[in-house]
Formats: structure tokens, sequence, C-alpha cells
């Protein structure tokens, strides 16, 4: 709930303070996924579980979509909101938790409707 923006900061400040915490257990993990189908399905659990959660999120943004279009953004937005597009702007990119969530906060802006 609240405006668009709110929850657009809400959610990029989130996902980056979990980064921040989980970061090299969830490289770990992923590298270990590939011969583990426990640690596969946990991976596949927990990537379903963050969907979700965008998509209840934005739900009026994608709501309001054309259904073509509607799949398209949800998974624009999932992929810029993903612990692996975080640790491209943290680790590769060198950008700060703060400069990450300026950069995931205005793709979104731009994907969800509001130029901003």
């Amino acid at each position: 709930e609240g405006p668009l923006d709110e929850r657009i900061d809400v959610l990029c400040r989130s996902r980056v303070s979990a980064y921040e915490a989980v970061a090299p257990t969830a490289r770990a993990s992923r590298a270990r996924a590939y011969t583990s189908k426990v640690l596969r399905e946990q991976l596949d659990d927990t990537s379903r579980l963050m969907r979700d959660q965008v998509a209840a999120q934005f739900a009026p943004e994608l709501a309001a979509l054309p259904d073509a279009d509607r799949t398209s953004v949800l998974a624009a937005v999932d992929a810029l909101c993903h612990i692996e597009t975080i640790e491209q702007y943290r680790q590769r990119r060198g950008f700060s938790p703060d400069e990450t969530i300026a950069l995931l906060a205005c793709a979104l802006r731009r994907l969800l409707g509001d130029g901003g």
C-alpha cells in the first residue's frame, strides 16, 4: 500500500539490505546448487517467493497493464530485484548500497510507469 515511489523505495531498500546480509551464503548455495537437488529446490522456492512479493508490491501497476505487457513487465521487475542483479551492481560494478538502491528505484519507476 501507499504511493508507488514509496513502495519502490521500500522494496529496493529491503532487497539490498537482504543481499548485504546473505551474499556470501547465497553465492555458495548457487555454486553448490548444480550438484544438490535440495539446494536447487530451495533456491527455486526462494525465487518464486521473491517474484510473488514483487507481484504483490506492484499489483495495482501490473493490473493496469494490458495482458500482453503484464508478464513482460513483471519478469523485468523481478529480474531487477533479484539477488544476482544486486550482486552485479555491488560486486562487479562497484556501486555502494545507496547507489544500488537508487539505480534499482530509477529503473523500477521507468518500468512501472512513473518515469520519475
